[in-house]
């Protein structure tokens, strides 16, 4: 383990140095429209509650109005209570847990979010960047307990996905003249690596035959052709189904995901139904349920789980009396392995990847090639904008990606080149 994190320093030590350019006037831009767009919601939410809260108006972020509305006057009801132990807890979860109870409360989520998203990615952005209009994140290889990088002051990693949010942060997020910026994503990461874990048969032969698992996993959830997979209704709860059992989501937490991809034209699914949707793709891919178990049967004798390439993690709550501290750390047992696992391989090709830039840069100095920015299981570089540049760059990064270490499935990489992040996307 210690060899890996050593071998991979210099190509962070080298990100660090070399930094991410923005844009300034993008982020104040769109700072100005999120202010606008708080105080329309602001707006929605005092017409629905008006004739509950006097004078009309509440702060969604006043944790006492908040609840004083919800517990008080709307009758709803929760759990979790605040640290001093005085009132009902305002805090995510406790929101979460009545999502569905009145339709107050996703709008009160849906402001929250907004405004921390503005306030840490918008306005929160600017102190960062330097007189050339750079942003020098920091980067950790060890603080996480399944060795995922981490990334502070600021934390870039964290920026939403699969939001329209999201997307107009990174839009700020730009090339120096004359370069593009170039991304090489890991297709399917965890999925693959927890196939190479498993060792289900049906799993690993699925991506052999380039055949869409998430599409040919719905038609089965479904009990339908593959003709009539619709992207929403079918295929994409398929999708969010696999990539949350690699991370050990349960019925509720992939109910809250399905309830915010209904902005991107999913449909909204209860606990119940997610529930089932789990058992449905466990039962296709038998072998990853059976792999599960085997691991948390592990941790219960050991007391620990380790990954691919011996990375320990100790899980004491495996024998908790705590039902909920016991079924966490059961999750844990296998969730570790694989995400520890894939964030080790990565390191793996960053490594290579290093080696061979040091060779580049002897044999190209004229062109410019830096990585520049890890996120999740895509590696960001900023690049001399050249026809040749791209291709022979495009094709050697992808390929040392796809050998660096052999699993039982092949590896994928997506290559892309634009402008700025946000156009890099699929």
């Amino acid at each position: 383990m210690e060899e890996i994190d050593l071998a991979v320093i210099p190509y962070y030590e080298r990100m660090h140095r070399n930094g991410t350019m923005v844009d300034p006037q993008h982020f104040h831009q769109f700072g100005e429209y999120l202010d606008a767009l708080l105080e329309i919601k602001g707006g929605e939410i005092d017409s629905l509650v008006g004739e509950h809260v006097e004078m009309g108006h509440i702060n969604p972020n006043s944790g006492d109005q908040v609840a004083d509305l919800l517990y008080k006057k709307l009758g709803l009801t929760t759990t979790r209570m605040t640290k001093s132990r005085k009132r009902e807890s305002t805090d995510e979860k406790a929101l979460q847990g009545n999502r569905k109870k009145h339709p107050i409360v996703p709008m009160i989520l849906d402001y929250r979010e907004l405004q921390k998203l503005k306030g840490t990615y918008v306005d929160g952005m600017l102190p960062w960047v330097h007189d050339d209009s750079r942003i020098y994140s920091r980067f950790s290889l060890t603080s996480s307990p399944n060795g995922q990088t981490a990334a502070y002051d600021p934390n870039l990693l964290a920026i939403p996905v699969a939001s329209e949010i999201g997307k107009e942060i990174r839009r700020g997020f730009i090339a120096p003249e004359g370069c593009v910026l170039g991304t090489f994503d890991l297709d399917q990461w965890f999925l693959r690596v927890t196939a190479h874990l498993s060792g289900d048969a049906k799993l690993i032969d699925m991506f052999h035959s380039g055949k869409d698992i998430h599409t040919e996993t719905a038609a089965e959830i479904f009990k339908i052709p593959v003709s009539k997979v619709d992207k929403n209704k079918h295929r994409g709860p398929a999708k969010r189904t696999g990539f949350g059992i690699c991370n050990g989501i349960t019925g509720v937490g992939l109910s809250a995901q399905f309830d915010k991809y209904q902005e991107l034209g999913g449909d909204p699914r209860t606990v119940e139904e997610c529930d089932w949707l789990i058992e449905s793709w466990l039962d296709i891919y038998s072998g990853v349920r059976a792999w599960q178990k085997k691991e948390m049967e592990f941790c219960r004798r050991h007391g620990y789980v380790k990954d691919m390439f011996g990375r320990i993690r100790y899980l004491p709550n495996i024998h908790s009396a705590i039902e909920s501290l016991k079924t966490e750390a059961e999750r844990q047992s296998f969730t570790h392995v694989v995400q520890s696992s894939a964030h080790c391989l990565k390191k793996i090709m960053e490594a290579r990847i290093w080696q061979w830039l040091l060779e580049f840069w002897r044999d190209f100095s004229e062109f410019r090639l830096e990585p520049i920015l890890e996120v999740h299981d895509e590696l960001l570089f900023e690049l001399t904008d050249h026809d040749f540049l791209k291709t022979y760059a495009g094709n050697e990064v992808k390929e040392i990606m796809e050998t660096a270490y052999p699993l039982v499935v092949p590896i994928g990489v997506h290559v892309a080149f634009a402008n700025n992040w946000a156009s890099l996307e699929k």
